[in-house]
């Protein structure tokens, strides 16, 4: 998530927003690799790739982010230094 720096204005959205936004890209991701066989969402670049796309803070989008994972909408592993999500609802 660091090592992006969106040229985008940076423009705080709300969680719903958020959430909306993330859970869409998440489902194109995830359409995107069962047509090739393999599902392996993660975390780090499916948050480059949502603050590539939209103006958000790192900071916000890490909180954001925390939270998804702390009321269940998404569980996360960590295999091999990698952390994997997987939408839960």
């Amino acid at each position: 998530m660091k090592d992006y720096v969106s040229s985008v204005p940076i423009e705080d959205m709300d969680f719903d927003t958020f959430v909306e936004k993330f859970k869409e890209l998440y489902f194109a991701e995830r359409k995107q690799q069962e047509l090739r066989g393999v599902v392996a969402i993660y975390s780090r670049d499916i948050s480059l790739k949502f603050r590539k796309n939209h103006p958000i803070s790192e900071s916000t989008l890490d909180n954001y982010f925390n939270t998804l994972k702390l009321t269940g909408k998404v569980f996360a592993v960590t295999e091999k230094e990698e952390e994997i999500i997987q939408w839960v609802e």
